[in-house]
């Protein structure tokens, strides 16, 4: 959350955000945090500056690119955030749903774009109150303006964690 919040700080849009463009690594720290997970963010080849509704020059819709699987179903409007949010819900729904084939994977992430979740996702995923799954439901809603930006997710996620502590 933190590169992408950082991206659109700087606004721009990455735009083909999945799990293959986002890089693991392990880094051996100082003794209070002997390891840390480093994630970095990569493939810029579709970044966009973020549409801004009082630009001077003229904005022409873009059209739809990145990933298919990660991308809005219906989105040809002007870049902004709301695209990499609706990528990262995509993402955040595979790292906590099992699939056992390609051809569930595909099929089960149509459905979850569509808004149709697994009926023992919150069961499978721990989610005993709901929570996760409305967060994730929030980041992929089909219409962007009722989409959360990064740091409304971030707040949602931390509420979740602090009632879990």
């Amino acid at each position: 959350m933190d590169g992408v919040e950082y991206l659109h700080s700087e606004g721009v849009v990455h735009r083909d955000l999945k799990p293959s463009n986002i890089f693991m690594s392990l880094h051996t720290g100082h003794v209070q945090k002997p390891l840390h997970l480093n994630l970095r963010i990569g493939d810029f080849g579709l970044v966009s500056a973020i549409a801004q509704p009082n630009a001077e020059l003229p904005l022409t819709p873009s059209k739809a690119v990145g990933t298919e699987i990660y991308r809005p179903p219906s989105h040809y409007g002007f870049p902004n955030v709301k695209l990499d949010v609706f990528a990262l819900g995509v993402i955040a729904f595979e790292l906590l749903w099992k699939f056992d084939t390609r051809m569930e994977r595909v099929d089960v992430l149509q459905k979850v774009k569509a808004g149709i979740f697994p009926s023992d996702f919150s069961t499978k995923t721990g989610d005993s109150d709901g929570k996760v799954e409305a967060c994730i439901r929030s980041m992929l809603h089909s219409d962007e303006r009722e989409r959360p930006t990064c740091a409304e997710v971030r707040m949602q996620i931390e509420g979740i964690l602090a009632k879990e502590h």
